[in-house]
């Protein structure tokens, strides 16, 4: 059985009838807004720790009372990079920072910990306006999927004063009641935080479709043909897959107009549709730019390899990164004697690889560049690229 353990309690943050009532399903816009932040975990507790994202956003906007802001809507606001180094913000200060940045007056973030052989999930409710730690609160238990759901329904109903569904505690003599054993839906949601934190897309959208077949029970605040669809443009956005992301987009803003991943499916559709625009712009002046590049090098003012890097330049400014791929490819051979050049060239090269879904290809190309020029490629952080290239 797992053994809970919460801290003190706290004042709930809102109006304490609140706790009583019935959570609203479609939060209206005025609500405030409430950031969810990544837990922080120690070595080993990785997939638990981003499951429990999940389910503590989940069951956050199932009270009813915020517009809910997660770590998966953080990396389309914010994008990844910024995403990782936020992690760590459970500190008055950067939750001030960041909430500010945001629009969100009120912040969550804590960290999963170990205690002996059982696992210990701690969280605080922050005032990003003010700043200060308006509440705490932990519960400590196996590593178990159905461990990690009580866990979590304990510390945020302690956090917020309310009740929070969660699966019924197993032991020999009571068995779950198979309605209320959210213990494969935890799993799934471990399953797909793993292959996310992997940048293991392809294999993770062959696994959402086999989740679509079955019939995994869900807590009452999530709707789980909601959670895969958004997944499932998460994932097709990250591989690039641009007529996948605007299907499933169109599917998922159709089916959920309240739905807690809206913000985020907005700002991809978004994304598509700037980057669309930016190439439409650039490509009707890339033609003039490459007349005068090659007058300029028919009237000697530029070299060849001087031409040929402004000529990829050129694509590359009008987003035209299939033309831009040659280009540098050609320059990346004709640097290779120079370590700084060719792993500049590399890093442009890498760009316009991953904007067009050539994950195979760049991460060949990486792997030779960092075999040839091992000090510079570090120095310039592309192992760093090479590690979250999709799978």
């Amino acid at each position: 059985m797992a053994q809970i353990a919460t801290s003190p309690a706290q004042p709930a943050p809102a109006d304490p009838q609140a706790a009583n009532a019935v959570p609203a399903t479609t939060p209206p816009a005025s609500l405030p807004g409430l950031l969810v932040m990544p837990l922080k975990s120690e070595a080993g507790l990785e997939p638990a720790a981003r499951a429990l994202d999940e389910l503590i956003l989940t069951a956050i906007h199932g009270i009813g009372r915020y517009k809910v802001i997660g770590p998966t809507d953080l990396n389309a606001l914010i994008g990844a990079e910024r995403l990782r180094d936020a992690v760590g913000c459970d500190e008055v200060a950067c939750a001030a920072e960041l909430g500010g940045a945001l629009g969100a007056p009120y912040l969550v973030a804590g960290q999963l910990g170990r205690l002996g052989d059982q696992a210990v999930l701690s969280l605080r409710l922050m005032d990003t306006h003010e700043p200060a730690v308006m509440a705490r609160a932990s519960a400590r238990g196996s590593t178990d999927a159905n461990a990690l759901a009580v866990m979590m329904g304990a510390s945020v109903g302690e956090l917020f004063g309310v009740e929070v569904a969660v699966p019924k505690q197993t032991s020999s003599m009571t068995p779950v009641a198979p309605a209320n054993d959210y213990a494969e839906f935890t799993a799934l949601t471990m399953a797909i935080s793993k292959r996310m934190m992997n940048n293991e897309y392809a294999e993770l959208l062959k696994e959402l479709d086999d989740y679509d077949r079955r019939t995994i029970v869900a807590p009452p605040s999530v709707s789980l043909p909601e959670l895969l669809t958004f997944y499932r443009i998460t994932a097709c956005s990250m591989l690039k897959q641009t007529p996948c992301v605007r299907t499933y987009a169109k599917r998922y803003l159709a089916g959920f107009p309240q739905g807690l991943y809206r913000q985020s499916v907005e700002s991809y559709v978004d994304q598509l549709d700037d980057a669309e625009l930016q190439r439409e712009a650039g490509s009707a002046e890339l033609g003039a730019r490459l007349k005068e590049i090659a007058d300029q090098q028919a009237a000697g003012s530029y070299t060849p390899e001087m031409a040929l890097e402004l000529t990829a330049s050129a694509h590359m400014g009008a987003r035209d990164y299939p033309g831009a791929i040659p280009i540098y490819l050609k320059l990346l051979t004709l640097s290779e004697a120079n370590a700084e050049r060719a792993v500049n060239f590399a890093q442009l090269l890498s760009v316009a690889y991953e904007q067009t879904g050539q994950f195979a290809e760049c991460r060949a190309m990486l792997e030779k560049v960092q075999t040839r020029h091992p000090k510079q490629f570090r120095l310039q952080g592309l192992h760093q690229t090479l590690k979250r290239l999709p799978k």
